[in-house]
């Protein structure tokens, strides 16, 4: 997938860590040969010029640009090209940290109205607005804490400024949850289908979908990424879903609680 030239008008990022630390031996990011202490700034194996004073911009979409077509694109890069997306850990690129959470945000608000939507569609009516509520409660809590920094297996290379780019690249690593509009849709077709007093496959089938690529993006990320071992990986594997569990268990009593107390104290006051 190819990403988008940066503009030669853009600014550079201002954020302190797109500077090059002094003692970082940086290399190139088009044939990874070392820039130390050279006097020209091109690199004499590949040609390829570079700033000495700040980091590149890295290839990933939505980093160079904040628009919908980057989203996309990079939601397609996490999922279908995620060695592309991973090597970003390792080169010495500026991945902006305002950039990154930004994405992961979006995703997970795209996420929350999907699953609001759900009986929205199924119940069209003013009673489906407690369950809507309480599913936007759940998942709000859900993917807010599961999409965070959470990491089964510690990644702490030398270099800190791998683990900087490897704790913000790994909140992207959620792209998968940008198919949860396929959930809504497929309540809707199968509304269609067999009507609302009925529940077919599709809704459990979608929601399946959604979260396998969610997982997806998560592991092939600690692959390429975080460069896992095989023990690991399946660790991972193992050990993200069940974690995923005791979040969703949590919120689940949370938002309970949040609405029992609310209808004890409706019922108080209207007495």
């Amino acid at each position: 997938m190819t990403a988008p030239a940066p503009s030669s008008s853009e600014p550079h990022s201002s954020e302190p860590d797109s500077l090059v630390p002094a003692d970082e031996d940086r290399r190139c990011v088009g044939c990874g040969y070392s820039l130390r202490a050279l006097t020209l700034n091109r690199c004499p194996e590949c040609g390829l010029e570079f700033d000495p004073d700040r980091l590149p911009q890295p290839s990933i979409p939505w980093l160079l640009e904040e628009s919908f077509s980057t989203f996309v694109q990079t939601v397609g890069m996490v999922l279908l090209h995620p060695r592309a997306f991973g090597e970003h850990v390792w080169r010495d690129v500026d991945i902006s940290a305002r950039r990154s959470t930004r994405f992961r945000w979006i995703t997970v608000g795209v996420a929350c109205l999907s699953m609001l939507a759900v009986p929205l569609v199924r119940i069209p009516s003013f009673y489906a607005i407690i369950p809507a509520l309480f599913l936007a409660a759940v998942s709000g809590f859900f993917f807010s804490v599961a999409t965070g920094n959470v990491e089964i297996s510690p990644f702490v290379p030398p270099p800190w400024a791998q683990r900087v780019r490897f704790i913000r690249l790994q909140g992207m690593s959620c792209a998968g949850l940008a198919l949860s509009p396929l959930v809504p849709l497929a309540a809707l077709v199968d509304a269609l289908i067999h009507g609302l007093a009925k529940v077919g496959m599709l809704i459990p089938l979608a929601a399946a979908v959604v979260l396998l690529a969610w997982l997806y993006g998560s592991l092939a990320f600690q692959a390429m990424g975080g460069r896992r071992t095989f023990a690991q990986l399946l660790e991972h594997v193992l050990l993200l879903p069940l974690l995923w569990l005791m979040i969703l268990t949590v919120g689940v009593l949370l938002a309970g609680g949040l609405f029992a107390i609310a209808v004890v104290g409706y019922r108080i006051m209207s007495m």
